[in-house]
């Protein structure tokens, strides 16, 4: 495992095809969708669930195991307006 100049251990994604903002959207919004099943659980069970992992954390084991599938949606653009036609002017 590689360590940085503190010893901590550095990760690398072997993900060409997404920005670092794009994972940076990716693991936040799977963490909240964790965090989400959690309170949903709790408020099924009527008690309180305690964390062992904090939920980015778990996002991000998930996308370094593999185990995190995505999907990015492009948003189609509506096309611009047509120029107004041009209007023949009798004098």
């Amino acid at each position: 495992m590689i360590k940085d100049k503190f010893g901590l251990p550095v990760f690398r994604l072997k993900c060409d095809e997404l920005s670092k903002y794009e994972i940076v959207l990716l693991l936040a919004r799977r963490a909240k969708a964790i965090n989400q099943k959690r309170v949903e659980l709790e408020a099924q069970l009527g008690t309180k669930i305690l964390e062992t992992e904090k939920p980015i954390n778990q996002a991000t084991r998930e996308l370094l195991d593999g185990k995190l599938k995505y999907e990015f949606r492009k948003e189609e653009k509506e096309a611009p307006p047509a120029p107004p036609k041009p209007t023949k002017t009798i004098i």
